[in-house]
């Protein structure tokens, strides 16, 4: 019924054959074998063309290496190296930390614009979160700087509705 059962020990299907009074070809034995091992050896084909194909996707991709600095005391004091889409990508996910750290290592112009055009504090109109204003302007960042849309932030911010955010922007936009 089933091909597999045809790969009994000689000596097992001898006494099954005798016991039972089943006949069997060897010949099928031997079919089967090969069947199995074609199947094998395609399967391992397969599987070794999936993994080179995967890597060879990851070694195409580009590998950033981001170093993040350590706390004082360590064997290594190094001062980690950011870009400025890393930091306007953490002020968007609200990472405090991460800001921070970013700032702390003078890698990036605070005032610099990313990959897309925005500026780490024009971020902060996203969500009008106050506390990362408070941040990167504390840090330095400029609220005059122009938006695509030609427009200062510092002027986005005191059309907009939020009377906090309107005060931090007065205090630092001095």
């Amino acid at each position: 019924m089933f091909d597999y059962l045809i790969l009994l020990n000689h000596h097992m299907v001898e006494s099954i054959d005798n016991s039972i009074g089943i006949e069997f070809n060897y010949e099928e034995e031997i079919i089967v074998r090969k069947k199995v091992g074609v199947y094998i050896a395609f399967t391992a084909l397969i599987l070794a063309a999936i993994l080179f194909a995967f890597r060879n996707r990851i070694s195409s991709e580009k590998t950033k290496i981001i170093k993040i600095p350590l706390k004082q005391g360590t064997a290594a004091e190094e001062v980690g190296t950011y870009t400025i889409d890393q930091l306007t990508k953490a002020v968007l996910e609200n990472n405090i930390n991460l800001v921070n750290r970013i700032i702390d290592s003078k890698s990036v112009d605070i005032n610099g614009k990313d990959s897309e055009d925005k500026y780490p504090i024009e971020i902060v109109l996203v969500m009008n979160n106050c506390d990362m204003a408070k941040i990167l302007l504390g840090a330095g960042a400029d609220p005059y700087v122009i938006t695509a849309d030609g427009e200062s932030v510092y002027a986005i911010v005191m059309k907009g509705d939020s009377n906090y955010l309107k005060e931090i922007f007065i205090k630092y936009g001095k």
